[in-house]
């Protein structure tokens, strides 16, 4: 049976908490009635990594073994889905019903109650008839009872974490099935248009006053649902709010059944009145059990907020979705991870892993888990004999070039070395090296000045046996304008304790196999801590960010063909911080990013933005240009966070980055030539590239 209630895909965040209506877990107190909550929801103890959820489920509701009481039925139809077939005729024929019965036997909760339709078919059906007829005909053929159970086996929780929710409806001694429902009222249909003949004939009118939107309605919600079996996606989204935006679209290209909500709080606005409600009706159930629930629906949007690293897979009626929340026990974990993990072992970070799914077949399936992540503690002590070395690289700079001094020192016995470098340029700089152990150090210091000075750089060391040194660097410059590149250089003392980056964003083409260039993704990226027990921090040079940061996927090619389907990639990069061999950290250090890239991948050419270079692509960029010739308002697209990454593509040769013609990129007649040129290539299968096609 295709029983989806309104659980697909958004479900895998809200619905799943939705079934357990807010059943989350145990408050500590044993007076009065104990609180269920969002919080003891996701806690997981410090020394366990996976939530019990269900089980605390399954104690309260067998707790309420026995329960038996009516259920008011305008409660009961508010909670009912929008886009299930079955809850399209429940809420279409509830009005004369009586009020529904809860009941709970051996862990097994059922919704159940029987509706007459003959007052429904008198009011929406009969009487438009009547009216064209012009008279009160005998019309009897919509006067059926449906008996119906919605009906959730919670006692499976006992050693499981899926839960089924099955309704069924049977009409006239029939049960309504996937295969049969719409056929079922449709010939329902034929049975009221003979009993019309059979009285007055039917005339074009009566035919048209016929029309029971009853079935219709039955129709687009199996429409939404076969299109909901047959779907297949695959995506990765920083946040909540992309992840739905991303689907939303998705759907919208493919059914017309049913709109996605396009952010949480959409979702919230739409469903959260029902998800609200159905926390009302538990409690007025069990609080006579001694439980309450403490959850509202803005509590799960919070939750989904809170998140990041959606992983979102379609297939064959499975909706699943894989995100990750905060550990709110950290610190605890963290004391027991220490006490407990092997040598040379210890806490680095943690997060929790919520996994969710939900079938078409009304299986839905929720876990949390807590991921735990461990670091090496290195030794940083030596007594071994080891020949001491003191590098000290310096640098001075009035153009684009970077000047190095190096003094190199080896030594068995005894000496003292100086080197000296004298350089034109901003600043003076004096490194100095001194080692009196048997041990080995290298300490490299890197500048940049600009203008012009006098540099020294003096290296000393005093141990046993002899020693040798080099000392080189001249250099001069011609413009004090400009500022050189230099390879970071960390204090051999700094620790680290946190991460600070400043994000940036940029377009790139769908088939573009050229790694991310993080320089023109990242601004900048700096290291926080303390060198000697003060406050330091170390700006990580452009060409030293792929040292630390890595990207989910390798190139902008590789991003666009893992989401199945989209015709664009407008999200967030995600890049996960590492940590170098020569970095120290502290026991504490936080490795969280609070910002990821923003990257708009296209394909070139696709003006329209749907994936395919075509025809219409050359009239859009036509438009445009007309648009503009007459003085008109130009736009590619009408999404205004789009319009760049339209123009981006749609710009052939200059490829322009800021949405709009400028004094470099224009958008004019040859970009719609080339394209026209490229579509009618590819139409014939020469498959001429863009440099091809612009070079002519």
């Amino acid at each position: 049976m295709k029983k989806i209630f309104n659980r697909v895909l958004a479900a895998a965040m809200v619905v799943p908490m939705a079934l357990t209506q807010g059943v989350l877990g145990v408050s500590a107190e044993d007076t009065g009635a104990k609180a269920l909550n969002m919080d003891t929801f996701v806690a997981i103890p410090a020394e366990e990594t996976e939530s019990t959820w269900n089980v605390k489920l399954f104690n309260v509701v067998t707790s309420m073994n026995g329960a038996n009481r009516e259920m008011s039925k305008a409660d009961f139809v508010e909670i009912l889905p929008e886009t299930n077939k079955y809850s399209v005729i429940l809420k279409e024929i509830m009005t004369d019903a009586a009020n529904p019965v809860l009941t709970v036997l051996n862990g097994v909760v059922t919704i159940s109650g029987e509706v007459d339709m003959t007052a429904y078919a008198t009011e929406k059906i009969y009487s438009k008839v009547n009216a064209a007829a012009g008279t009160d005909l005998a019309l009897t053929a919509f006067n059926k009872t449906i008996a119906y159970n919605v009906t959730i086996d919670a006692s499976v929780l006992e050693n499981g974490k899926e839960l089924d929710i099955v309704p069924t409806l049977v009409c006239d001694g029939t049960e309504l099935n996937e295969d049969n429902t719409a056929d079922f009222f449709k010939g329902l249909a034929d049975d009221l248009a003979a009993e019309v003949s059979a009285q007055v004939g039917v005339t074009a009118d009566i035919e048209a006053a016929m029309t029971v939107e009853l079935i219709d309605k039955i129709e687009r919600a199996e429409s939404w649902a076969d299109k909901a079996e047959g779907l297949t996606r695959t995506g990765s989204y920083g946040t909540a709010d992309e992840m739905m935006a991303a689907v939303s679209k998705f759907f919208a290209k493919r059914t017309q059944a049913y709109t996605f909500p396009a952010s949480v709080d959409e979702a919230v606005a739409r469903h959260g009145k029902g998800f609200n409600k159905a926390v009302e009706v538990f409690n007025a159930l069990s609080v006579d059990y001694g439980y309450t629930v403490d959850v509202t629906v803005d509590d799960v949007a919070e939750l989904a907020k809170s998140g990041s690293a959606f992983e979102v897979a379609v297939s064959d009626g499975t909706y699943e979705i894989e995100f990750q929340i905060p550990d709110a026990e950290a610190a605890e974990v963290e004391a027991y991870v220490n006490s407990t993990c092997e040598a040379g072992k210890a806490y680095d970070y943690s997060y929790k892993l919520v996994e969710a799914s939900v079938k078409t077949d009304g299986a839905t399936y929720l876990n949390i888990t807590r991921e735990i992540v461990l670091k090496d503690i290195e030794d940083t002590t030596s007594t071994s004999d080891t020949t001491a070395t003191t590098t000290a690289t310096t640098g001075s700079d009035t153009s684009d070039t970077t000047e190095t001094t190096t003094v190199t020192t080896t030594g068995t016995g005894t000496g003292t070395e100086t080197g000296t470098g004298t350089e034109t340029g901003t600043g003076t700089e004096t490194g100095t090296g001194s080692d009196t152990s048997d041990t080995t150090e290298t300490t490299t210091v890197t500048t940049t000045g600009t203008g012009t000075g006098t540099e020294t750089g003096t290296g000393t060391e005093t141990g046993t046996g002899t020693g040798t040194e080099t000392g080189t660097g001249t250099g001069t410059g011609t413009d004090d304008t400009s500022t050189s590149t230099t390879t970071t250089t960390l204090p051999v003392d700094f620790i680290m304790e946190s991460v600070e980056i400043d994000a940036g964003e940029d377009f790139y083409f769908s088939h573009d196999e050229n790694a991310f260039d993080l320089g023109t993704l990242v601004n900048s990226l700096t290291l926080v801590g303390t060198l000697n027990g003060e406050a330091y921090s170390v700006a990580i040079s452009a060409q030293d960010f792929s040292t630390y940061l890595t990207p989910m996927y390798a190139t902008p090619a590789d991003f666009f063909n893992s989401v199945e389907g989209t015709a664009y990639v407008v999200s967030e990069l995600q890049l996960t911080f590492t940590v170098p061999d020569t970095l120290t950290v502290s026991d504490t250090t936080n490795f969280t990013l609070s910002e990821m890239p923003k990257v708009y991948i296209a394909v070139k050419g696709d003006a329209d933005l749907n994936g395919i270079v075509e025809l219409n692509d050359a009239t859009v960029v036509l438009q445009y240009y007309a648009n503009g010739a007459a003085g008109l308002e130009q736009s590619l697209n009408a999404d205004a966070t789009l319009e760049a990454l339209a123009y981006f593509v749609a710009d052939i040769d200059t490829e322009g980055k800021t949405g709009a013609n400028g004094d470099v990129n224009v958008l004019d007649l040859d970009d719609v030539s080339w394209i026209l040129t490229y579509y009618a290539s590819k139409a014939a299968g020469l498959e001429k590239t863009w440099d091809e096609i612009i070079a002519g």
